[in-house]
């Protein structure tokens, strides 16, 4: 680093996201589950076409967030025939029903092509999840999760991220 460069990390209170943590949800998650901007650089379609390629029966996917994409990422989970298989949750009120939602997952994934940092991949390693994203070079969560550690990394492939995924 440059000496008249200041770097600032990001993070959060770990301590405050266990707190949440222990909390019964209102509606627990699905196994799989992503929060974020739903927007065309998240890659949410590719996360959508790799479930659809998962055999397991039942809720599969839970989507926290909103974001101009959602209408059209759900007419592409209606033509997948995952309807029963992907729910998108919308907005959560505060952080701490996300997280106390989080807490009931096996796993959170994290498609995006392009991420300054990663709140939700930091999020759900907090709560023990490990975190399956997808690489790139506009990407900085491989920096944040390391591959075969805190999760996975994946091509960024519908079939790869499936096999990730199982």
């Amino acid at each position: 680093l440059r000496p008249d460069v200041q770097v600032i990390p990001c993070g959060l209170h770990v301590d405050e996201v266990v707190a949440a943590a222990r909390q019964k949800p209102e509606r627990p998650a699905a196994p799989i589950v992503y929060a974020g901007r739903l927007q065309d650089n998240k890659r949410i379609d590719l996360l959508l076409h790799s479930i659809a390629r998962l055999s397991r029966p039942g809720l599969l996917l839970s989507i926290f967030g909103a974001g101009p994409e959602r209408p059209r990422l759900e007419r592409l989970a209606a033509e997948l025939g995952l309807g029963g298989r992907v729910e998108f949750r919308g907005l959560v009120r505060t952080s701490r029903e996300l997280w106390s939602a989080l807490a009931t997952a096996q796993l959170a994934v994290q498609p995006s092509e392009r991420e300054g940092f990663g709140l939700f991949p930091l999020e759900a390693m907090a709560l023990g999840l490990p975190v399956v994203y997808c690489e790139s070079p506009e990407s900085a969560v491989g920096e944040l999760v390391r591959d075969g550690r805190e999760g996975i990394a994946s091509e960024p492939d519908a079939k790869a991220l499936a096999r990730a995924l199982e």
